[in-house]
This record gives C-alpha cells, sequence and structure tokens, in this order.
C-alpha cells in the first residue's frame, strides 16, 4: 500500500519520525493466517468451488504474463534439466539407504523423460509458453480473502525460478493438492485450469513437473532433517509420503482408455462428464468449450463446416491427452454414427479401450433440463429447445456392433457414480 521511512537509530527504530531513514518499509494489507488455503483444506473449509475459482484464476494469470523472448535464457531444456538433476544431488547425500534406493529409480525415470520432452520443452519456450509466472504456487501461499482466492508471496528473488513453463506452475499446485490427500480435487484443478486456458499440448510435461515438484518438496525435508533433529521423525515421514506421490505419478498404474459421451442436449453430458474427472485421472474435452474457442463470433460456430473442425479438434485434442499418458473423457452429442467411428478408430489404432456412455433419459426430462439451464446462463452450451428437436429427427442411433463399448447411464435418476468408475476401470 506505501513505503514507511524507518528513522531513529538501529537500537531504537521508529515508523515515519523525526531525522534521516536508516530502512524503509512496505507497509501492506494483513489477512489471518487461519485464511491460508493448506489451513483452510485440512479444516474441511474448503470446497470443489473454491479450487474451481483457483483453477481458472490460474489459468487467466499465466494468459496475461510477460512472455519470455526467445533469446532469454530462460525455459530452455538445459536448465530445466539442471533443476531437475539438481533436486537429486543435493537430497541424495542427505538420504537413508531406503530413501536413496528409491530416489535413484526417480532420477533414471526424470532423466529419460527431461530427454524425451527436450524437443516439447524448448518448442513451448520458442511458442512463449514460458512466462514470468508466481514460481511458488502452493497452498500456503494462497489466501482467501473477500471469499476469493489471492496467492502471495511470489519469488520475486529469483528469476530462474519464476520464469518458467506454465505446466511447472498448475504442477505445484496439484501436487500439492494432492500430496493432502484430496485427489479428486487436484483432477479438478487440472480439468478446470485445461479448460479454461486451453493448453492441452502441455499436457505431456505435467506429470514430470508433479514428480520435480515433489521432489523439490523432498530435498527441502531432507535439509530440515538434518538441521533440526528435534524434526526428524516428521521430516523422515513426509519423505516416505512425498516418495510415494512422486512414484505414483512417474509410474500410474492402469491403462488410459478413451471415451465419448452420446445422448442428445440436456441429457446429464457434461454433468457425468465432470464428476467422472474428479473420481478418474481422465481428462475432460467439451465440444462446447471447444467450438466457442474456435469460432468466437456466433454466426460461424453452428455451420456443417464448424461442426467439421470442432469434432476434429476433439479428436486431436483426444489423441494429445491419450499419449500423455491420461484417459480421456470427449463431452460431445455424438449423434452421428460416423463421428463416433472416428474415436473409435483413434482408440483401436492406439491399443486403448473404447467407452461410449451413453446418456438415457425421458425426452421430457430433457425439455425441462434445457430450460432450467438456459434460465441459469452458467453452462457453455448454447443448445436450445429447437435444437434438441433437430437432433431428435437427425440422430443415428447405436448400431448393434457399438454396444459391447456402450456404458448406459440413467441420467433421470440417482447416479451410482462408484459403480461407473469401477466399469470404467474394467476397461482401463
Amino acid at each position: 500500500l506505501g513505503v514507511v521511512a524507518l528513522t531513529g537509530d538501529a537500537g531504537h527504530p521508529v515508523f515515519d519520525g523525526e531525522g534521516p531513514a536508516i530502512e524503509w518499509a512496505v507497509r501492506m494489507r494483513q489477512f489471518e493466517p487461519g485464511e491460508q488455503f493448506d489451513r483452510l483444506l485440512a479444516q474441511g473449509r474448503l470446497d470443489e468451488g473454491h479450487f474451481t475459482a483457483l483453477a481458472r484464476l490460474l489459468a487467466d494469470f499465466h494468459a496475461d504474463c510477460p512472455r519470455a523472448s526467445p533469446d532469454a535464457p530462460y525455459g530452455r531444456p538445459a536448465t530445466v534439466a539442471s533443476a531437475v538433476e539438481g533436486n537429486f544431488a543435493h537430497t541424495l547425500p542427505l538420504a537413508s539407504d531406503a530413501e536413496a534406493e528409491r530416489l535413484r529409480a526417480l532420477q533414471d525415470w526424470s532423466g529419460r523423460r527431461t530427454r524425451a520432452l527436450a524437443p516439447l520443452i524448448e518448442r513451448r519456450r520458442l511458442e512463449g509458453h514460458c512466462r514470468e509466472c508466481h514460481g511458488d504456487m502452493h497452498l500456503a501461499n494462497i489466501a482467501l480473502i473477500d471469499g476469493r482466492p489471492v496467492p502471495f508471496d511470489c519469488l520475486e528473488f529469483n528469476a530462474d525460478l519464476r520464469w518458467i513453463d506454465t505446466m511447472n506452475e498448475l504442477a505445484f499446485l496439484s501436487m500439492d493438492v494432492e500430496r493432502r490427500g484430496h485427489v479428486g480435487l487436484a483432477n479438478l484443478v487440472r480439468n478446470v485450469y485445461l479448460e479454461r486456458g486451453g493448453d492441452y499440448a502441455g499436457l505431456p510435461l505435467l506429470a514430470y513437473y508433479e514428480v520435480y515438484r515433489a521432489l523439490v518438496r523432498i530435498k527441502v525435508a531432507a535439509i530440515r532433517r538434518q538441521q533440526d533433529p528435534a524434526a526428524a521423525e516428521a521430516m523422515t515421514a513426509e519423505i516416505a509420503g512425498y516418495l510415494d506421490l512422486a512414484e505414483s505419478l512417474a509410474m500410474p498404474t492402469g491403462r488410459p482408455f478413451l471415451a465419448i459421451t452420446h445422448g442428445l442436449s440436456g441429457s446429464g453430458k457434461s454433468v457425468v462428464s465432470g464428476r467422472l474427472s474428479t473420481l478418474t485421472p481422465a481428462i475432460r474435452i467439451r465440444a462446447d468449450r471447444e467450438r466457442l474457442r474456435l469460432f468466437p463470433e456466433v454466426r460461424d460456430r453452428y455451420t456443417p463446416q464448424a461442426n467439421e473442425r470442432t469434432y476434429g479438434r476433439l479428436l486431436e485434442l483426444a489423441r494429445c491427452i491419450v499419449e500423455s499418458g491420461r484417459p480421456v473423457i470427449v463431452d460431445a452429442t455424438f449423434l452421428d454414427r460416423g463421428r463416433r467411428r472416428q474415436f473409435h478408430e483413434l482408440a483401436h489404432a492406439l491399443g486403448l479401450p473404447f467407452v461410449i456412455l451413453d446418456m438415457q433419459a425421458p425426452v421430457e426430462c430433457l425439455r425441462r433440463w434445457i430450460v432450467e439451464r438456459q434460465r441459469d446462463g452458467q453452462d457453455p452450451s448454447e443448445a436450445d429447445l429447437a435444437v434438441l428437436d433437430r437432433q431428435i429427427a437427425a440422430q443415428e442411433p447405436l448400431a448393434e456392433a457399438e454396444r459391447p463399448a456402450v456404458v448406459a447411464v440413467a441420467t433421470d435418476r440417482e447416479i451410482d457414480f462408484p459403480a461407473l468408475v469401477e466399469a470404467l476401470s474394467r476397461r482401463g
């Protein structure tokens, strides 16, 4: 809010006193320490709405961040490799034998991924994804002020740690949320951020940077354990927890799957796919959102050519996501049999399970839900009752040959999501 002079002398300093200034202080707004996100989460005082707002804020912040110029030293593959390897150089001498064995396995994985991802890291740097970020985006550096998430305490003192790929920054947040035992909220953060900003091309880097961020916390805990014997037991437990997380992120169990939704407008596709994207590691992509991104002007949005481009974009994104090692759920009507076939063929080509989530509800329910959705005004879908009538007339029902891939979801009653997740896991 301003700068305050310290006057007097070192033994008796005075704020804004008489005489020359011996030092300066910054006057700042103060918030209650109990309003930090790490404390609020531990007390059960945060919900999905808070993390949705946080993920959207982060995506918007990154969109406006200054971009590193191509000749800047930041974000280069060698710089990233040095930071990743530095974790192991600092931590291994401080680790127990059992910890060191696990760290060396992660070091091997990180080295392989660094080499494999170097072209993508460099391409993103040249495309402007290395930006002046916060640099220390974990929950203890976010406060709830006037009901809104407010990050604070960015790494102003270290440009190398602040000028980073935006995926590196997202990774610190999602890793921190997951480490605190909230896997669903971490999935939510990843999905909301990606849907808001559209940076699915950076997804192959996310797990790599999440592992890197977990290893940073291991390094900090190992140093503290050495410096403070009283904290040794707690730091050993913290190291074990972060090792567990890093290993699960680096070597996830289960195969990715490619799932599409099928159903008329208003049938609950987005509600079901959104819930599944918190209960599974899946990344959801939405036709409504990508259509808006591709066609900002309404007059261009619903032509046959726009439909082709939208589904082509969804196909491209689905490939990107599953090739990054994550399942994908494609949220669209998929009333055209040919479009369903395209995604089935992609899954087959990649050797992945293919699932059709078939949303089923009486037409009268769909009409009521569409009216309610339009009244609410919060959903990106622009389908109205006239669109629904055209869909009913033009839809191509699921063929018998498609039935083995179908998982039926009755959306006019309470959905058994654990059973639905189990059905998906059996396919993966």
